[in-house]
């Protein structure tokens, strides 16, 4: 959007799938060395700076694909053995289980608080490294997986939301909102330290955005359900097809530029000319 404005505007992109904050998180390791943000910002010149940086960074320090993997793999491994014991009835009996996940949720409130103090350095390097005066850094949130669990169709209340029982949504719904705070709270205290400089740190919520368009909501889906229906499959790398679950689809990811946009263009005073 911003890129067909007038006079054009030149754009670095950097983001990838399964991206880490750099630093020591107990318990998390990126996948590949260049999935790292120290990797990311390595790909920049010296001295390279923006009128305008955007990103979202903490979900993959925490392990959410992990938990999900960890929720649909007990799911089916549960009701496999059931069935193969107890036949149909063995079904009716573990479909009474409240739930599938195993977070820890006192490791998990460890992550987020040291999670939270490597965001903060990673927005102080950037408002100070490649920001330029006036410049702006916006951290955007997270949206919520999963509509409110009381608000889903009755198929989805007996069985599952995309393979996630009610009890394990409303977990992860809970550590949507709390490591939101921690990227609202890092970007608060970076801003803190750049402002001095002329430049912004801000941070843009789009849970809101995104309610009653999670999974199982009333609205049209703007995450992507598992498997991945939203999603053509092209070619034969199902790995990649099905790593698209549990994200925005295209019309999640279009809003989401809209309000960036939109905030972009009154904060720098941009023409949407």
């Amino acid at each position: 959007m911003l890129v067909q404005s007038a006079p054009p505007i030149g754009v670095q992109f950097l983001a990838c799938t399964g991206a880490i904050v750099s630093g020591e998180i107990a318990g998390v390791t990126a996948d590949t060395r260049d999935k790292t943000s120290d990797a990311q910002l390595a790909e920049l010149r010296p001295g390279e700076v923006f009128d305008v940086i955007s990103l979202t960074f903490g979900g993959n320090n925490l392990g959410f694909r992990d938990i999900i993997t960890g929720c649909l793999t007990n799911l089916g491994g549960d009701y496999l053995n059931s069935y193969l014991l107890d036949g149909e009835l063995g079904l009716l009996v573990i479909n009474n289980r409240p739930g599938f996940c195993t977070i820890d949720e006192r490791a998990m409130q460890r992550k987020i608080g040291e999670l939270e103090s490597l965001l903060r350095d990673l927005y102080e390097r950037l408002a100070t490294e490649h920001l330029k005066p006036g410049g702006r850094l916006y951290v955007l949130g997270y949206p919520h997986l999963f509509a409110p669990p009381e608000d889903w169709p009755g198929d989805a209340k007996w069985f599952t939301c995309s393979g996630v029982k009610q009890t394990d949504a409303k977990q992860i719904r809970e550590l949507t909102v709390q490591l939101n705070h921690a990227t609202a709270a890092a970007a608060d205290t970076a801003n803190d330290t750049a402002e001095p400089r002329g430049v912004r740190v801000i941070w843009l919520p789009v849970d809101k955005l995104f309610a009653n368009h999670e999974l199982c909501g009333p609205e049209p889906r703007w995450i992507n359900s598992w498997p991945t229906v939203d999603l053509e499959f092209r070619g034969t790398d199902l790995l990649a097809y099905m790593s698209g679950s549990f994200h925005p689809n295209e019309k999640g990811h279009a809003a989401e530029a809209a309000l960036l946009v939109a905030q972009v263009r009154s904060d720098l005073m941009i023409d949407s000319q």
